[in-house]
């Protein structure tokens, strides 16, 4: 788990490829309410290109863990805060225990905006 916060929290994708499996999935839904599927590589197009702001806190935290044999899923949430908003993202995270290693297999997401007046 650690190595999707660090990843998250630096935008550094290669942490976060440390825990997901390349098979794995990021699934939301688009503005118009359609499903949006991503797979792994959308961390390195996204964090590539993001700008480092020092002005932008980012923070994570476990909201709960379930796990049961090879399998487990978390809910997570990562707060990124600048001048100009706040956002919210609050992952449910998919796990297999893999050749005992725990990966990411899978990942659901919302994520909220509130602007900053």
């Amino acid at each position: 788990m650690n190595c999707y916060f660090d990843g998250a929290i630096n935008q550094d994708y290669k942490q976060i490829f440390k825990i997901w499996h390349p098979d794995a999935k990021i699934m939301s839904l688009n503005k118009d309410k359609s499903l949006k599927i991503y797979d792994r590589e959308i961390w390195k197009e996204w964090y590539e290109k993001a700008v480092k702001d020092p002005d932008v806190k980012r923070t994570a935290e476990i909201l709960n863990i379930n796990n049961y044999g090879i399998a487990a899923n978390a809910k997570v949430k990562i707060i990124i805060e600048s001048p100009k908003e706040k956002i919210i993202y609050v992952d449910y995270l998919n796990f297999l225990k893999i050749e005992e290693k725990w990966q990411i297999t899978n990942k659901i997401f919302n994520t909220e905006h509130y602007p900053k007046e």
